[in-house]
């Protein structure tokens, strides 16, 4: 991997695209919806993914702090990320095919 590529995928965003592309090329072979779908629920797994990834990385002590004695990993989950993650990819799940239609229909 060149270093400009490392560090474009470094970027959330890139990291979510570079994995959805695939799934929604693949997927919207057959079914555009399905596809659609499938692209809203890896993105958001990827995001919370990165996000869990850079506390654990660099923030580990701190948030071991803050979870008391708690597990660190349940407290991250729960408390971090479980509200969060849920309405990001409930909103994915609803607009993203909306979306999809309106593009559809202004193409026509």
């Amino acid at each position: 991997l060149s270093r400009n590529r490392i560090k474009r995928l470094c970027d959330k965003g890139a990291l979510c695209k570079e994995c959805e592309a695939p799934m929604l090329k693949y997927f919207s072979r057959n079914n555009k919806f399905i596809a659609t779908i499938t692209a809203a629920i890896v993105c958001p797994i990827v995001n919370t993914g990165i996000f869990l990834l850079g506390c654990v990385v660099f923030f580990l002590p701190t948030v071991a702090e803050w979870a008391g004695g708690q597990n660190v990993a349940q407290f991250m989950i729960v408390g971090f990320v479980g509200l969060n993650f849920l309405i990001e990819m409930g909103v994915n799940i609803v607009l993203s095919p909306v979306i999809v239609r309106l593009l559809n229909i202004r193409k026509k």
